[in-house]
């Protein structure tokens, strides 16, 4: 897990704050781990909130997290002042849900327990 330095704890101030105002993040439980320049790490913790049927993280939970950890890189190299906005996103899955649906178990195993992306952004002028 990273931490943020104190050089960018204005940073980490300026993320918090906005996350703080994230209505469909809250009931989730998304936590802001690290913010450096053009880098954030999010998590978010495994619940029925964003599970699928399954017993896994549902792909829609996963996206939105992704979402806002894009948002909040961009924003830690946006001037002061300035906020974001996703324009698009793409997500590929690269390994299915395994468990074992014969057995009417979701899962061989305990579900994870956290979600977590880094993403990371770099400054760009939109024209």
């Amino acid at each position: 897990m990273t931490h943020t330095t104190a050089e960018h704890e204005p940073l980490r101030q300026r993320v918090q704050a906005s996350l703080d105002r994230q209505g469909m993040m809250q009931p989730l439980g998304v936590k802001l781990l690290a913010v450096a320049p053009g880098t954030v790490t999010l998590a978010m913790p495994y619940s029925v909130l964003v599970a699928q049927q399954q017993g896994g993280f549902h792909g829609g939970a996963m996206g939105a997290l992704a979402d806002i950890a894009g948002g909040y890189a961009a924003l830690t190299v946006a001037p002061e002042g300035m906020e974001v906005t996703t324009v698009e996103y793409k997500i590929n899955f690269l390994a299915a849900f395994q468990g074992s649906p014969k057995s009417g178990n979701a899962s061989s195993s305990p579900p994870p327990r956290w979600c977590m992306w880094r993403l990371t952004a770099s400054a760009r002028t939109a024209r």
